[in-house]
């Protein structure tokens, strides 16, 4: 487990704030007047509280309305505190203000009276002069639908999860004949990573899968995680059917991407019909072009099944007898650059999880509406297509169509401005949004001294969050894999990140996730890539490559090459044609169909890979478990 060295603080920088404390939610539930005098002038209630959570006065107001008639306002007024300041009501002070405002614009307040919340609670009105009375009502929330823990935690499901799912890795790991295998710790996380890439990625990723699984090393793993076309076919994977079946999975896409042609996309991109449909769908307060979008890879790839719920999902994981599936998007900003600010969020069927503030929510609860931890308004979870939507590439193949800023378009400021305005208003309208679960939460304070721009903290203003496509910061999902306290020992990683040509240089990706892993401070294996990097520049490549370090995960690191798959069969010439191709000449990202052939070729180059290298990936495992049977020893 991470260890917590003082105030909150790990010796990694996993988590970046401080756990908000135990609060509560005040509301006060302005209703209706007595004895206000009729006329043509308009009447708020504003009520100042003192000890609020940020241990400022915080004062909030009514809507302003005319006394025709007795003014009847209806509103609730929200306020946090902490817990421990609800236990002394007595001290709690309130400022009651009844405010007039006249036709012209001008304010007068009438009076202001000064009262505790156990005085308000106890009579439920408050009196002004001239026998003026306003009812006001008292009630609170106590749990919070946003829990805050420490990287040391795991939610409480996936802590059940894991318990159950290592006894059953365990046992597979003794029938496979791993060594030194006395007890059920001794057994290592073995977790399952695919990079983005579109549907190359999916089609790679069926491949992967279908090949762990027959060599019976599916079963040994603890953790699958996946963003932007990985994600896509996790999920198409774990909402296929109550099982998971890979095979069945890859005869159902590819039927289906062997139906689709670009022009069919397109027409259903711009169709009113399918935007108002899609709109149409409750998903809450915003909607943007995701929604469209998602609603369109998920019915390529699962049609009916794409309203399923990821929640739904962990029905499948009540017995262990499956890896949990992580995804992961990226929280962005639309006044900023996204190498300036960027956050990771993981989304399991458990929950949506933010680690930079160790915040999380229950995942039946995303897209609910928030005021300082709880939920304000229902709306319901978004089903899966709309999350594929979210985790989707759509939006970061659109960034780059981004300008670069040069000295010459630095000069033209005001053409600058206007061309960013554009896009602006482009990504404002084809970002998702969904409602920001920290909304309402007032400063976090850091954990850690001299913090970088990038890692500023969360508008609590903004009632909405901007997510994209986690591989805008790097292509793997490693944030996910790397939490601490998920203590994983191998990652069998999957990459299939477009690099133009199939001998170019493939391990930016990697060397990003380096670089985040470091300054994080987050175990990492040693890359060394000089080495690598000139055998490759002669052309000598490996289809996969193991990077291991005292102290850190090792890494199983599949490449995307064609190397000795043509050399596989040795007689039909025909068949050997198919197994010789380049692959990103015949597999681009904006490529959405693909033949039976297309398909089946890169499907089996990666089986392949993955079969091929079997025994490194065994000597990896048995490398883990020999290094906690030595660490339990000790």
């Amino acid at each position: 487990m991470a260890d917590i060295v003082e105030d909150g603080r790990s010796k990694y920088r996993y988590q970046l704030y401080k756990l908000i404390p135990d609060i509560l939610l005040v509301k006060l539930d302005v209703k209706k007047s007595t004895n206000i005098p009729i006329s043509s002038q308009s009447y708020l209630v504003r009520i100042a509280l003192h000890k609020t959570l940020s241990n400022k006065k915080a004062e909030k107001e009514t809507t302003k309305i005319m006394a025709l008639r007795q003014p009847a306002w209806n509103e609730t007024l929200r306020f946090l505190v902490k817990k421990e300041v609800w236990k002394e009501k007595e001290t709690l002070l309130l400022e009651v203000s009844l405010v007039r405002r006249e036709f012209i614009g001008t304010t007068e307040l009438v009076k202001t009276e000064c009262l505790s919340m156990a005085s308000l609670m106890d009579t439920e009105f408050v009196k002004f002069e001239g026998d003026i009375q306003v009812d006001v009502g008292v009630s609170c929330e106590m749990d919070s639908d946003v829990k805050f823990r420490d990287i040391n935690q795991l939610c409480t499901e996936e802590v059940d999860f894991v318990t159950k799912r290592k006894r059953l890795v365990f046992e597979n790991m003794k029938k496979l004949g791993f060594k030194r295998l006395l007890h059920e710790n001794n057994a290592p996380n073995i977790a399952i990573m695919g990079s983005g890439g579109g549907i190359r990625a999916v089609i790679g990723m069926c491949g992967a899968v279908t090949a762990l699984q027959a060599e019976s090393l599916l079963d040994s793993t603890m953790f699958t995680a996946g963003l932007s076309g990985s994600a896509w076919y996790l999920m198409s994977l774990y909402a296929y059917d109550d099982h998971l079946k890979p095979k069945l999975v890859n005869d159902s896409i590819k039927k289906k991407l062997q139906k689709f042609h670009l022009i069919e996309f397109l027409k259903t991109w711009y169709s009113w019909k399918h935007y108002t449909k899609s709109k149409a769908f409750d998903y809450g307060k915003f909607f943007t072009l995701t929604n469209t979008f998602g609603e369109m890879i998920g019915e390529l790839l699962l049609e009916r099944k794409c309203k399923m719920k990821w929640s739904e999902q962990r029905q499948k994981l009540d017995d262990g007898t499956v890896p949990l599936p992580l995804v992961a998007a990226l929280h962005i900003r639309d006044n900023s650059r996204i190498k300036d600010y960027n956050e990771w969020i993981e989304l399991s069927p458990y929950e949506v999880y933010i680690p930079k503030y160790g915040a999380a929510v229950d995942m039946k609860k995303f897209g609910d509406m928030f005021y300082g931890g709880f939920v304000t308004k229902e709306y319901g979870e978004p089903p899966i297509h709309y999350l594929q939507g979210v985790c989707g590439s759509a939006y970061a193949v659109i960034n780059n169509f981004k300008p670069k800023e040069s000295k010459w378009y630095m000069s033209w400021s005001a053409f600058k401005d206007k061309i960013y305005s554009f896009f602006n208003y482009f990504d404002d309208q084809f970002v998702a949004k969904v409602p920001n679960m920290l909304h309402g939460i007032p400063n976090f304070e850091p954990l850690f001294e001299n913090l970088d721009e990038d890692d500023d903290a969360i508008d609590g203003e903004r009632e909405e969050m901007m997510l994209a496509d986690a591989g805008i910061a790097f292509n793997s999902p490693y944030p996910l894999v790397l939490h601490p306290s998920r203590e994983i020992d191998v990652i069998l990683s999957f990459d299939f990140s477009d690099r133009g040509k199939d001998s170019n240089y493939p391990f930016e990706e990697l060397e990003k996730a380096e670089k985040w892993a470091k300054k994080n401070r987050v175990p990492f294996p040693e890359l060394n890539l000089d080495e690598i990097k000139a055998e490759w520049t002669k052309g000598n490549y490996e289809e996969v490559y193991i990077f291991s370090s005292d102290n850190a995960p090792t890494i199983v690191h599949f490449v995307m090459i064609n190397k000795t798959f043509p050399g596989f069969v040795k007689d039909d010439d025909k068949e050997k044609s198919q197994t010789d191709f380049e692959i990103h000449h015949n597999y681009g990202t904006m490529k959405f169909g693909y033949t039976d052939d297309e398909f089946d070729r890169f499907k089996s180059l990666v089986e392949y890979n993955v079969t091929n290298n079997k025994e490194k990936i065994v000597d990896s495992i048995q490398s883990a478990i020999n290094r906690r049977s030595n660490v339990q020893l000790l």
